[in-house]
């Protein structure tokens, strides 16, 4: 399912260039960045890697299919995921997210 999200760029940062958003869907077993289940996170595609920064990887083609979470959120490189952006910002919910169902 997909929705249309607008978000006005006053709140958005200056230096993103390709931003994409996806809702989290945490897992147990990941590490706690303060990034929970129903939060919005914004990532810009065209950002370079930095080790230290919270970055999104993507699992590699190959293994997509066995995986129903695909992506992960993590400071550093993680195998068997290439990178795919750089966190930009979090919108968190306190509550229920209106992003979930």
């Amino acid at each position: 399912m997909t929705h249309d999200l607008s978000i006005p760029a006053a709140l958005l940062p200056s230096t993103l260039r390709s931003p994409i958003a996806f809702i989290v869907d945490k897992q147990p077993d990941l590490p706690d960045y303060g990034v929970d289940t129903g939060d919005l996170v914004i990532i810009d595609r065209e950002a370079e890697f930095s080790e230290g920064a919270l970055s999104v990887f993507v699992k590699n083609k190959s293994n997509r299919d066995t995986n129903p979470h695909p992506y992960r959120v993590s400071r550093e490189k993680v195998k068997g995921y290439k990178y795919f952006g750089k966190v930009a910002m979090v919108m968190k919910y306190y509550g229920n997210s209106p992003l979930t169902s």
